[in-house]
């Protein structure tokens, strides 16, 4: 890789859940490694995370727009239609912050993960999205090919973009990145873990457990699904973790607490995460497309449940199950009875990323 030495990257997650700052970490770790200099702008929950896994590096407080979600099929994808002028609005604005900061911290390269805004005219960007083909509910099947141009639009500022996925056939998300035509931009990196399979063993915090129920995403549906897990979980015969996906500020502590056999963890580092993925029998999760690729990294199957409304998450889910890969159910069909068939399944698991896909967008990239 030939660079000018010590380049400075500015590195953004988009604040929706937690997913694309922790899919975000991975890549930080490979840059810190090749003694590159991470300047990370994010806020809220990615800010929190990110600042907890590199206390030792520079973070900028940069805003997303809040949005706001219905928790029905067509009005999640209304609502969010509605708010598209606020959306443009706000990347307007990130544009020019992003100058700033370019101008700020002496910025050479630019890595967003979704953040529509956040490029520079005159210093390379990539733009990593598992996401370049949305599908909109059944209804509005129609207006698919429209929606796809649209977004390809809105990232056309980025030099590249990197999909977090297997290009061939045997892929997690299909329709969703895999578009029918060629774009010499478009690379895909295969799925990207922060969860290091290297990471030596170590004691379960919590002591074993049957079942790890990771919980995801914005609100109010990562809040629906946490009452609904523990009111499912605290009498049943199976010991859980649920882990709320709720990163403390640096300097804190992770919070728990006991329900019934149910044990709530606002969050934990991601080595004790690892060793209970691996370590259990039972893994329940939303359909969100980067816990999936933590997943599919991992080749460990699980029960997956889509938020309702999210088009991406129930489109996922569906064809994962179908390909044999994953379970799914509905929030509502979510019982002790499903759980128990689950536990009786067997599934196919995916080729371990090796890197190589990954290194070659680096290098393409970088010089």
């Amino acid at each position: 890789m030939n660079m000018k030495n010590n380049p400075r990257v500015l590195v953004s997650p988009l604040e929706w859940g937690l997913g694309h700052a922790t899919r975000l970490a991975r890549l930080i770790r490979i840059l810190l490694d090749q003694n590159m200099e991470v300047v990370i702008a994010a806020d809220g929950l990615p800010y929190n995370f990110l600042m907890l896994q590199f206390p030792q590096l520079t973070f900028v407080r940069v805003p997303f727009t809040q949005v706001s979600y219905s928790t029905s099929r067509m009005g999640f994808f209304t609502k969010l239609l509605f708010q598209i002028p606020a959306i443009m609005l706000a990347i307007s604005k990130t544009r020019k912050q992003v100058r700033q900061l370019a101008e700020n911290y002496n910025i050479d390269y630019i890595i967003s993960d979704n953040r529509y805004g956040f490029s520079h005219p005159n210093i390379p960007s990539v733009f990593i999205s598992h996401q370049l083909r949305p599908q909109p509910p059944k209804t509005l099947a129609w207006v698919e090919n429209l929606f796809c141009r649209f977004h390809l639009r809105m990232i056309r500022h980025f030099d590249y973009w990197w999909i977090p996925d297997y290009e061939g056939k045997e892929n997690v998300t299909a329709r969703l990145s895999h578009l029918p035509w060629i774009n010499e931009k478009i690379k895909y990196i295969e799925p990207l873990s922060w969860l290091d399979q290297d990471w030596p063993e170590e004691k379960l915090k919590y002591g074993r457990v049957d079942i790890v129920f990771l919980l995801s995403g914005p609100e109010p549906q990562r809040s629906i699904l946490e009452t609904k897990a523990i009111t499912l979980l605290r009498d049943s015969t199976f010991r859980s973790l649920i882990l709320q996906g709720l990163p403390h500020p640096a300097g804190e502590e992770s919070q728990s607490k006991k329900e019934g056999n149910c044990i709530i963890v606002n969050h934990l580092p991601g080595s004790q995460i690892l060793q209970y993925l691996k370590n259990t029998q039972l893994r329940i999760c939303r359909a969100g497309v980067v816990s999936v690729f933590d997943l599919a990294a991992l080749r460990l199957p699980a029960l997956l449940i889509p938020s309702d409304g999210q088009t991406e998450q129930e489109y996922v889910a569906r064809h994962l199950f179908s390909q044999g890969y994953f379970d799914y159910c509905e929030e509502k069909d979510l019982s002790l009875d499903l759980i128990d068939k689950f536990s009786r399944k067997s599934f196919k698991t995916f080729p371990k990323p090796e890197g190589k896909a990954l290194a070659e967008a680096m290098d393409r990239f970088f010089t």
